[in-house]
């Protein structure tokens, strides 16, 4: 009898430590940055280092973004007082942004068109993690290019 309550003791104990493994998932995931966009808007873009038109390189290009708080909606509110008049009071309601492509393929272009240029080449997108002070991971996008002007 006191062997069967050991090997019942035994199969109890091994399943409660067999139960407590993490179990790692199956995901997929699959993205899309729709140049389309910026085509649009005059602006050429293309992964590839040689283009059939000609240009003027500008500069070569890159932005960076990472998930953290940020301003997602604000909101106005205008106080009349009798002393100091009438005041706006701005209230921001932050809350958790995840970094996208598209966050840093914007910024790239916005850097593009204030040097005045109406394309991007050789356009990599790397996804990249960056350790805060506080050992908090964060995942972001680098995009990297070289800014032309076609001629």
């Amino acid at each position: 009898m006191k062997i069967k309550l050991h090997i019942l003791a035994m199969i109890v104990v091994a399943f409660l430590f067999a139960s407590c493994s993490q179990k790692i998932l199956y995901t997929e995931s699959v993205g899309f940055v729709d140049y389309s966009t910026y085509l649009n808007e005059g602006i050429f873009l293309t992964e590839s280092n040689s283009v059939n038109f000609e240009y003027d390189a500008i500069g070569s290009v890159s932005a960076v973004v990472y998930s953290g708080d940020a301003v997602v909606s604000q909101s106005e509110q205008v106080d009349k007082n009798e002393i100091y008049g009438e005041r706006t009071k701005v209230k921001n309601k932050v809350g958790w942004k995840a970094a996208s492509p598209d966050d840093a393929l914007n910024a790239a272009v916005a850097q593009v068109r204030k040097q005045g240029g109406n394309g991007l080449i050789n356009i990599k997108i790397t996804p990249t993690t960056e350790i805060d002070n506080a050992k908090r991971v964060r995942t972001g996008f680098l995009i990297t290019g070289m800014a032309i002007k076609r001629k």
